[in-house]
């Protein structure tokens, strides 16, 4: 499938032949944390198409309380017209006999932003946030030329957490003012929403929950900003 052939991804449920191994699949887990391409909740893979990458869930859970999940299918109906979110194609449902489900998606291949050179990083500010001193949102006194990629990809992710964070409203003790752009605001009223309707749903947004689609104009996409509460327990919820 094609960058460019933008659709509501295809979600199709298969059944397992037996309920999971659990202590198998922890154990799996454990091994996959050592990993570059994988977080705790789950795993990246490369598919046999060099413009796709894969995300499969350690375990099953419920998909009330799954956050990757639950923003894929909020993102649904602005996947082919808002460039700040991903573009998921198929969603793979795995149920074993018990009724426990594990995801697998397949998406669009992106770039870590921090992997950019940093004044097309401050580009991306300037566009996100209508001002040419966005990097100084937090800190006044940095100049740009003390800064590096890392430093202004961890800035972008914090003002747009603390966007989330504080909308409606705009977020508080910034040096400079900032103005997101119309359809980033799109993004991040949809995520607050999620957190608002869901009490099991969590922000998790930082550096290595938002990346970048390469192109002639490289475009910021909120990839996974979701995560479960901390009140919920780590294990499989039915």
């Amino acid at each position: 499938m094609r960058i460019d052939e933008i659709i509501t991804p295809q979600e199709k449920v298969t059944q397992t032949p037996k309920t999971w191994a659990m202590s198998d699949l922890r154990q799996q887990r454990s091994a996959a944390l050592n990993t570059k391409t994988s977080g705790y909740f789950s795993k990246g893979f490369e598919t046999d198409d060099p413009f796709m990458y894969g995300k499969q869930a350690h375990m099953p859970s419920n998909l009330l309380y799954d956050g990757y999940y639950q923003y894929v299918q909020a993102i649904k109906p602005i996947m082919d017209s808002n460039p700040y979110v991903p573009r998921v194609y198929s969603i793979k449902l795995q149920r074993d006999q018990q009724g426990y489900v594990r995801p697998i998606y397949k998406m669009e291949k992106l770039v870590p932003g921090n992997s950019l050179n940093k004044k097309i990083l401050y580009g991306i500010g300037v566009r996100l946030f209508g001002n040419e001193e966005w990097f100084k949102a937090y800190n006044s006194n940095e100049e740009f030329e003390e800064l590096e990629s890392y430093d202004l990809w961890k800035y972008t992710a914090e003002i747009i957490s603390n966007g989330i964070q504080a909308y409606p409203g705009k977020p508080k003790m910034l040096s400079v003012p900032i103005q997101y752009d119309e359809q980033l605001l799109e993004v991040i009223k949809l995520i607050k929403m999620i957190t608002i309707k869901n009490d099991n749903i969590e922000l998790d947004l930082h550096s290595g929950n938002i990346m970048v689609r390469p192109g002639p104009i490289p475009q910021l996409v909120i990839t996974d900003p979701l995560e479960v509460a901390k009140t919920m327990p780590p294990t499989i919820m039915k």
